[in-house]
């Protein structure tokens, strides 16, 4: 990778040639060139010119606004364990036989599971 670097650089620079990045960005259109300096006016899509600063006088009604936030932290470690106890007995045992479900009968003794 490093040496396709080398490469490339070398043949730019042996050509002569300028490199050109892309040409499709949304800022590809003319500046003002007519000694403006570049600011946010004059050259930002998204500016919008803010409202000039109202200075209070004396008597004048003022809103103000309170708000109130309250923020809490909770941290528990629950442990819940379920024991059960459950006597069964298993009436019939089954079988697969070639894809088929069939009864098996128990020659091993009493089914029960304790």
């Amino acid at each position: 990778m490093r040496l396709l670097w080398q490469i490339s650089t070398f043949a730019a620079i042996a050509c002569g040639t300028a490199a050109h990045a892309q040409n499709s960005s949304l800022m590809h259109r003319d500046l003002p060139n007519d000694g403006r300096e570049l600011t946010l006016q004059t050259t930002s899509f998204l500016y919008q010119h803010a409202e000039p600063v109202r200075v209070l006088k004396l008597n004048d009604i003022v809103r103000v606004k309170v708000v109130e936030s309250a923020k809490t932290n909770s941290e528990a470690n629950i442990n819940r364990r379920k024991q059960y106890q459950l006597q069964a007995q298993l009436i019939d045992w089954i079988k697969f036989d070639n894809g088929d479900l069939e009864l098996n009968p128990n020659s091993g003794g009493d089914p029960a599971i304790n």
